[in-house]
């Protein structure tokens, strides 16, 4: 289930924000799982990374690619980046 996933699983909403994720990616991530909803995905993600990364994920939305797939540093102040593999494809209802 989402939940128990060995793996970080996030679900964000179009505009980049994140809506839901687990234990692992919250862990991944260094943020409550509970206070993350609403919070943009590219604050936590390294400056120099943020550009590409949006850039990879508007293709996804706009259809021109089905799956995105990109290595980022997470950003902290108060501590070196970690390197962090994102997977995502995009589920239209």
């Amino acid at each position: 289930s989402f939940e128990r996933a060995p793996v970080g699983l996030a679900h964000l909403l179009p505009d980049g924000r994140l809506q839901r994720l687990n234990a692992t990616a919250a862990a991944l991530l260094e943020v409550p799982a509970d206070a993350a909803a609403g919070r943009p995905l590219l604050d936590l993600v390294h400056p120099d990374d943020r550009l590409p990364l949006l850039e990879r994920l508007l293709a996804l939305v706009a259809g021109a690619s089905e799956t995105l797939e990109a290595e980022v540093r997470l950003h902290a102040p108060d501590r070196p980046a970690r390197w962090l593999r994102v997977v995502a494809t995009l589920v239209r209802e």
